[in-house]
């Protein structure tokens, strides 16, 4: 489904700015435009802000490109096959709409309480907004690791390796000797 020929001139000037910046073909970003445009029209209800999420995900799959190169073939497969698992969202929907509902109404949790090895992981980067939350969860857990990266997002990109030692050594005490 491609946009009305009124929009063409803009989403032109925002593919050509979007291919500059990272360094990828116009005409591969063109292509990743209207195939991630198509995508969300499909389950798109309110095709009013359509154009800026379309946008949105353009930037964040080219962004983790740029991530990518610094993750080995084997984290980028694991990456590729998490991308075709969530597709298309609008599977998603309901699941979705019922976490927003649910995060509403959260009250604290005792973290203090928590007396087992713990371990969390963020990003800075990560679009969802959680390192702030996995800091303080972090810092109310006694004795709990707190591993930060500057850069990864939510699917920790580039640090693959390092996360899973760090995952078998909380789980294996005796590996890590």
């Amino acid at each position: 489904m491609s946009a009305p020929e009124e929009n063409k001139p803009d989403q032109k000037r925002i593919v050509a700015a979007l291919a500059k910046k990272s360094q990828v073909p116009v005409d591969e970003v063109a292509q990743l435009y209207e195939r991630t445009h198509a995508e969300l029209s499909i389950g798109a209800h309110i095709t009013k802000f359509l154009h800026i999420l379309t946008l949105r995900n353009v930037q964040e799959t080219l962004r983790k490109r740029g991530s990518e190169r610094l993750a080995s073939p084997q984290e980028r497969a694991r990456i590729d096959a998490m991308l075709v698992n969530i597709l298309p969202v609008s599977l998603r929907a309901q699941g979705l709409r019922s976490d927003t509902a649910a995060g509403k109404h959260l009250s604290p949790a005792p973290l203090e309480s928590i007396r087992l090895p713990t371990l969390v992981i963020s990003a800075r980067d990560d679009r969802y907004g959680t390192f702030a939350s996995a800091k303080y969860t972090a810092d109310r857990i006694s004795g709990a690791k707190f591993i930060n990266f500057d850069e990864g997002g939510h699917t920790r990109v580039g640090h693959d390796d390092e996360v899973r030692a760090v995952i078998v050594a909380l789980l294996m005490p005796s590996a890590g000797r």
